[in-house]
């Protein structure tokens, strides 16, 4: 059954991966949200997309010179009603904890190096209230796919997804070799039957961003696991009228 995941929360209705984000995307019926970790320059796995805070805040820097204090002098809803301080992943996995929303964590680590930044998301996971569940409520994900080896060599229990923006071959194969249990492709790279050939191996299929209900039909009828999207109260008609007729 393909489920609704919320791109940095509910993105198009709040501020991205802020708390108001990832609350309204409870609000709006998604099944789990997607966000960004980084490390701050004190060590904090922080959530936020840009290496820089310049387009998401009303401040700028690097996320990585910047400590959590520092971050937190600024507004991350810039141009929003209301202050919307930068959260840190703890925060977040605490505000979720008593749903049923799953997270995708993507660990923001393809362009600034972050030595030990999987090492931090694990202990802030296990320090969490959804320590015990982690393999059922939590993705990790990210475009450096080094990483992701590096996560499953340190046998972590949490399902590992292979972001990638161009098509490749046998994907299947390559998650497989990664030592991941899912793929997130961007959702021009797929084959035809790629959705079908992932799933006949037990590999989930993640896609991003999916902001039109055709498009998120058509994953739906295919098989995928989950769409990303920013716009979950939007795609949630589409793929509730799937499942209704059956989804194949």
């Amino acid at each position: 059954m393909t489920q609704i995941w919320a791109h940095r929360g509910s993105s198009q209705d709040a501020p991205e991966n802020t708390l108001a984000a990832f609350e309204m995307a409870r609000q709006h019926r998604a099944d789990g949200i997607e966000l960004d970790v980084q490390l701050s320059a004190d060590g904090v796995v922080v959530v936020c997309h840009d290496e820089t805070i310049n387009r998401t805040s009303d401040g700028a820097g690097t996320v990585a010179e910047l400590t959590l204090a520092q971050l937190r002098e600024h507004d991350f809803g810039h141009g929003w009603p209301d202050r919307h301080p930068i959260p840190t992943l703890a925060e977040v996995l605490d505000l979720v904890a008593p749903t049923d929303l799953r997270v995708n964590v993507e660990l923001k680590n393809s362009i600034v190096a972050y030595p030990g930044l999987e090492q931090a998301v694990e202990d802030v996971v296990a320090g969490s209230r959804l320590a015990r569940a982690a393999a059922e409520r939590l993705v990790y994900s990210s475009f450096n796919h080094r990483s992701l080896r590096r996560l499953a060599e340190a046998g972590t229990t949490v399902p590992l997804g292979v972001l990638h923006l161009e098509p490749l071959v046998r994907s299947w194969d390559y998650v497989a070799m990664v030592g991941a249990q899912a793929l997130h492709p961007f959702a021009g790279s797929l084959a035809e039957d790629e959705i079908a050939q992932c799933r006949a191996r037990g590999i989930d299929v993640h896609v991003w961003t999916v902001d039109d209900p055709d498009l998120a039909r058509q994953l739906a009828h295919a098989g995928a696991s989950a769409v990303i999207t920013n716009v979950p109260a939007r795609m949630r008609p589409a793929v509730t009228e799937v499942i209704g007729a059956g989804q194949g």
